[in-house]
């Protein structure tokens, strides 16, 4: 049984933002992450609590939706990196893949909501 006071799993938070990047529950991704969080991509980093919706708002004149394939992740405390292939479809209406360019973003908290459940 998992202990609800237990902070979740960095990385697995860091999953949870990507799948819902993807969705319809784009809308509820800073719900996912403490006030003090940090989102920082190549170029520009956010911070604060709408932090993970800045961060979508800065790729929508870019992107209809993408999707990341995680190749790694660095995780060191409450600090995840993942470095992985940027792939969707552009606001040109065009698929795209980053062709094994690597993505790198880095997600920073302090602290993170008790609800969101551990997974591994």
């Amino acid at each position: 049984m998992e202990d609800a006071n237990q902070a979740p799993d960095p990385r697995a938070t860091v999953e949870e933002f990507f799948s819902r990047m993807e969705d319809e529950r784009r809308s509820t991704v800073d719900e996912l992450f403490a006030d003090t969080v940090t989102i920082t991509v190549p170029g520009e980093t956010f911070t604060g609590p709408s932090a993970a919706t800045e961060f979508l708002a800065f790729l929508e004149p870019r992107y209809e939706w993408a999707g990341k394939e995680f190749d790694r992740w660095l995780v060191k405390g409450e600090t995840v990196s993942s470095i992985g292939t940027l792939y969707g479809v552009d606001n040109d209406g065009e698929r795209f893949e980053n062709d094994g360019m690597s993505i790198f973003m880095k997600l920073q908290t302090t602290s993170l909501p008790d609800w969101i459940s551990t997974m591994t």
